[in-house]
């Protein structure tokens, strides 16, 4: 795809794997306040509804995967081999992608990686991040300072990156918290960017305890949530760096 193609496009499409209605728009509102995309920009599909037309990957700059509260990378979620072709396709042809939380791990798995449920080292709430150093050169994490504070919300993890996948930040609990593909043009992070600190409330109160926890340590999660400005550039740093190619 050139660069003159993506330039007269300037779409992006988000994909996303969730049941819940209202997570859903409130994924995808953030995404567009965020990122700094228009509605026109920013296209949405329902992985859950059916698979995915890969002939629409030629007008797109960017595809997004976003977060799933009911599934995650290892799981046989609707629509698997739709999302693995398309992930694999994008690959091929340098398009970039964006995976988020169960996008990471769906992009990590779809490219040979692997995932699992681990409840141990979950975590929910914010999250210190160390940037590592593969990262000082990377096109997109170089712009991070070395430390940074990200929302976080998951009970599984990458535990084996694809072939030639270069780690870029880690956290206390979570090894794998951002990594990119071997093509360069796929990123995943486990984080949520697109959460700040009034997202990530909105989110905690929604699910209730089957998100955080028990009410007590869902109370210490609020309370300890803090803003993630360094975190939430990282979508319109990408959609910047996707439609210049």
């Amino acid at each position: 795809m050139s660069v003159n193609q993506k330039t007269m496009s300037d779409k992006f499409l988000l994909i996303q794997v969730r049941e819940d209605q209202k997570v859903k728009d409130h994924e995808y509102r953030c995404l567009l306040e965020l990122g700094g995309f228009t509605v026109n920009e920013l296209d949405r599909h329902d992985l859950i509804t059916g698979p995915i037309d890969l002939v629409r990957l030629d007008d797109l700059s960017g595809v997004i995967i976003g977060g799933s509260g009911e599934y995650s990378g290892q799981d046989d979620y609707p629509n698997r081999e739709s999302l693995c072709q398309l992930v694999g396709r994008a690959e091929q042809i340098g398009l970039s992608v964006l995976g988020i939380c169960f996008g990471a791990q769906a992009v990590a798995e779809a490219l040979g990686g692997r995932s699992i449920e681990d409840r141990e080292h979950s975590e929910v709430g914010t999250f210190r991040l160390h940037r590592l150093p593969m990262a000082v050169e990377d096109p997109l994490f170089s712009k991070f300072p070395e430390e940074f504070l990200a929302s976080e919300g998951h009970h599984s993890r990458i535990v084996d990156l694809p072939a030639g996948a270069v780690m870029l930040a880690e956290s206390d609990r979570c090894p794998v918290q951002a990594f990119r593909s071997a093509s360069s043009s796929i990123y995943g992070v486990q984080f949520h960017p697109e959460l700040n600190r009034v997202g990530m409330l909105w989110r905690l109160d929604h699910y209730q305890g089957s998100y955080g926890g028990p009410e007590d340590e869902v109370e210490s999660i609020v309370s300890t949530s803090r803003d993630t400005p360094d975190a939430n550039r990282l979508i319109s740093i990408w959609r910047e760096q996707s439609v210049e190619g």
